[in-house]
């Protein structure tokens, strides 16, 4: 099916939405250099302050009559099956509550995805197929400039000028972000610019210098949310005349996603004021969504049935997706496994009058209405059968939280879970149901070789658990209990329970159980409830990635991202060892990629950890957020603040931070120190003549060696990065010069304690090329710059020779 959506029949109107021009605002560098001698003047700081130089780029001719497309055919129907679907479902679902009933050709896939496009890294182009994708499926919202309502196309029309920002507010959940992409891929089909995500970094202040020089670009710049420790910093307003300056040289347009509350905040002297998007109709979406997601479905029967018609008037963007879940399942369920009529309406049958095929259409929509409802009747009369055993419940209830597993798995948990609730467990022998009974009870059929469970009802499953959750508030706690501990009881006597001989191994175990905990934490809104899979799980090598993972996607979820942020930031605070592990853990992956700058944070809390395994952890983390070349000016600010706070525990995890970045190698030169390596803090840090950003670079490295030998503990860690750092001396000569100015700055000024810090450099000298070796070059080189550090000592020394001198013959 091949349908079309024309946004556009006339010239897009280029108005920018916007005031008044305010002088462009001043960015600041990012670091304190006292006490490290003349090295970097104050004048070199102004510079590098007041200063940001744009290599001239052309402005292409004339572009006025640039217009959108006249319209665009839905893809083929094959898109569904792809994963850029998945995450672009995430997008639009972005509000409200989760059901998490959908299903895509048989395989469920709700809240348990992660949410891709806000785990897109620093700079992520978008490719053509996801962007004619969003076009196909858009509905435009309404759009409010403060008092006065717009159009979807003055909008665009505000993004075609080159150069122009447009900024989208509103609440969360409102529909931001798809609107946002949108835009951005109707400017592509209008003008050709590849369009991108551009992170924000890990400093409060957005840099200018992070928007790329590529010429006719759109990006897409999604602020980070606010907390308790970071926000983003009050000037963004002021920077975005200089970003607009940048813009218009490369023709290149932006599009920065915030609320209302923040821009409030954050917006003051921007040149653009921000607009309030809110979504489209739940009719609109449903019925867009339904055309890519089933195409062979009557998309109008079902959107106009009364029932449908009557849910969606109610429902929210989110609701909308929930129902396109429920009515592609229903749609597509084979006509002997759906539901009876009766077991669908409450009270008179309306479709006894209609003919058979209506019937059959009629009993899928009672069912979409049904699950709905959370089959709520249904469940009543099911738990409340004559006959009806604690174990046939508790068995329902695994096999709800282990969806479409093996029978003989949910066979096996659901034993423990009666366990757990102190419930009566079948006898061993044929006394107690077998589980083809078992299934039969709770009306769920067997598919597959080795018969996983299913349920034929759409969003069975989690009603199911939703009427546990509410008909049993004494039983949570047990449960949840029982969710983390699942995994551990698979044992060989558990595995051997599956049909055919396969093994349910406790990883496998533990992934399922650590998807429906986020699931079912999401719709309680409570992140909190993986506390418990972090604290059981910790020190279970096998399923303790299932645990940081499932924390990581909590991160990014829609409903309880921000919460978990908070989570995170109140564990990196505490003395809990797998707490703090998981923070490190999580803050080492795509959370610390995504947001660098929150990270960060948390990091600097838990860096201060008086646990081995933990500050190990940090180093790990610390090593791989330097990878990511966005982070490393940020990563490198956050730890000499941490190596010069008062408290001497996290001071003495900035020495160990600052030591594990010390020794970590180039990844062009196995034998030289990254934080040396050409375009990481500076453009080369090595030039004959530096220029002002590698003069500040090579002070903070300074700042950090001296921070190491400060401290006697830190010195003997930092043995390894020693090495590294004399060795370098000989791979690459040219080095030579750039080391010992490093070095000699970090000894320049007496210790905390008043001692002097040249003979500790010289411990780690002598260690790496002790007396008794006679490796001419080595020794050289020592000889070199203990002459040099002497020589310094000297004339550090000489003013106070010359006055005692004075004095003696005075």
């Amino acid at each position: 099916m091949s349908t079309t959506t024309s946004l556009h029949s006339a010239p897009i109107d280029q108005s920018l939405i916007g005031c008044a021009e305010e002088p462009a605002a001043n960015t600041a560098r990012r670091a304190n250099h006292e006490g490290l001698g003349d090295v970097v003047s104050q004048e070199e700081h102004r510079v590098a302050e007041d200063h940001e130089e744009f290599a001239g780029v052309e402005i292409p001719a004339d572009r006025e009559n640039l217009t959108a497309t006249e319209g665009i055919d839905i893809p083929p129907a094959d898109w569904p099956d792809r994963p850029d679907i998945e995450w672009l479902r995430r997008l639009v679902r972005d509000v409200d509550v989760a059901v998490d009933v959908e299903n895509n050709s048989g395989t469920v896939i709700g809240l348990q995805l992660t949410a891709k496009f806000e785990r897109m890294l620093e700079r992520q182009q978008l490719n053509e197929d996801l962007l004619e994708m969003i076009r196909s499926v858009f509905q435009p919202p309404k759009v409010r400039d403060g008092s006065t309502s717009k159009e979807y196309e003055d909008l665009l029309g505000a993004l075609i000028d080159p150069g122009s920002i447009v900024v989208i507010g509103g609440r969360p959940g409102g529909g931001r972000t798809i609107t946002g992409l949108a835009l951005l891929a109707h400017l592509r089909a209008a003008t050709g610019a590849t369009v991108s995500t551009l992170g924000y970094g890990g400093a409060r202040e957005f840099s200018v210098r992070r928007v790329p020089h590529d010429k006719r670009c759109g990006y897409l710049l999604e602020l980070p949310t606010d907390d308790a420790e970071f926000a983003v910093s009050s000037g963004f307003g002021r920077t975005l005349h200089a970003v607009r300056d940048l813009l218009r040289r490369t023709s290149s347009h932006l599009v920065v996603i915030t609320t209302d509350e923040q821009w409030d905040r954050v917006g003051h002297g921007a040149p653009v004021r921000s607009v309030e998007v809110t979504p489209a109709a739940a009719q609109e979406i449903a019925a867009a969504w339904l055309r890519i997601w089933a195409p062979d479905v009557p998309v109008d029967r079902w959107i106009e049935h009364p029932d449908i018609a009557d849910l969606l008037e109610r429902e929210s963007p989110r609701g909308a997706m929930d129902l396109v879940g429920l009515i592609a399942r229903a749609a597509h369920t084979a006509k002997d496994r759906l539901p009876a009529l009766e077991a669908t309406v409450d009270g008179e049958n309306p479709a006894h009058p209609l003919a058979n095929d209506e019937k059959e259409f009629h009993r899928r929509v009672s069912s979409v209405v049904a699950a709905r409802k959370s089959w709520r009747r249904q469940l009543l009369d099911w738990h409340r059968k004559p006959g009806r055993t604690s174990f046939e419940r508790n068995f329902l209830l695994t096999a709800a939280t282990l969806r479409e597993a093996p029978v003989g798995e949910v066979y096996a948990a659901a034993v423990t879970l009666a366990q757990q609730f102190h419930d009566e467990v079948p006898p061993a022998g044929q006394q107690g149901p077998g589980i083809i009974q078992l299934a039969d009870a709770v009306e769920a059929d067997l598919s597959g070789d080795d018969d996983r469970l299913e349920f034929p009802r759409p969003g069975w499953d989690d009603a199911v658990l939703h009427y546990f959750w509410i008909d049993r508030p004494l039983s949570r706690q047990q449960f949840l209990t029982w969710i983390a501990h699942a995994p551990l009881t698979a044992t060989r006597e558990i595995q051997k329970l599956s049909p055919g001989g396969s093994t349910v191994d406790r990883a496998s175990r533990a992934e399922r159980m650590a998807s429906f905990a986020l699931r079912w934490a999401a719709r309680q809104r409570r992140p909190d409830y993986l506390e418990k899979i972090v604290t059981t799980w910790h020190g279970q090598n096998d399923l303790w990635p299932a645990a940081v993972d499932a924390l990581t996607r909590a991160c990014f979820d829609p409903l309880i991202g921000r919460e978990t942020h908070n989570l995170l930031l109140n564990w990196s605070k505490g003395q809990a060892p797998a707490l703090l592990e998981a923070v490190t853990a999580v803050c080492a992956g795509d959370f610390g990629r995504a947001y660098p700058g929150k990270a960060l944070v948390r990091l600097g809390h838990a860096a201060g950890s008086r646990y081995e395994k933990v500050t190990e952890v940090v180093r790990t983390a610390v090593q791989t957020l330097w990878r990511e070349q966005s982070v490393s000016s940020a990563l490198m600010t956050e730890i000499l603040k941490w190596c010069s706070a008062s408290d001497e525990v996290r001071r003495a995890g900035g020495r160990r931070a600052f030591t594990a970045l010390a020794e970590l190698r180039s990844e062009d030169e196995v034998a030289f120190p990254a934080l040396l390596a050409p375009g990481v803090g500076a453009e080369d840090p090595l030039m004959t003549e530096p220029d002002v950003h590698s003069r500040l670079w090579i002070a903070d490295v300074a700042r950090g060696w001296r921070s190491i030998l400060e401290s006697s503990a830190a010195r003997t860690e930092a043995v390894a990065a020693g090495r590294l750092w004399f060795d370098a001396c000989l791979v690459r000569p040219e080095a030579r010069s750039t080391i010992f100015h490093v070095f000699r700055v970090a000894v320049a000024e007496p210790g905390e304690d008043g001692s002097g810090l040249q003979h500790q450099l010289l411990d780690l000298l002598y260690e790496w090329q002790p007396v008794d070796d006679q490796a001419t070059d080595r020794v050289a080189l020592r000889r070199a710059l203990t002459d040099l550090l002497l020589h310094d000592r000297c004339r550090a020394l000489l003013p106070y020779v010359s006055q005692s001198a004075q004095e003696g013959r005075a």
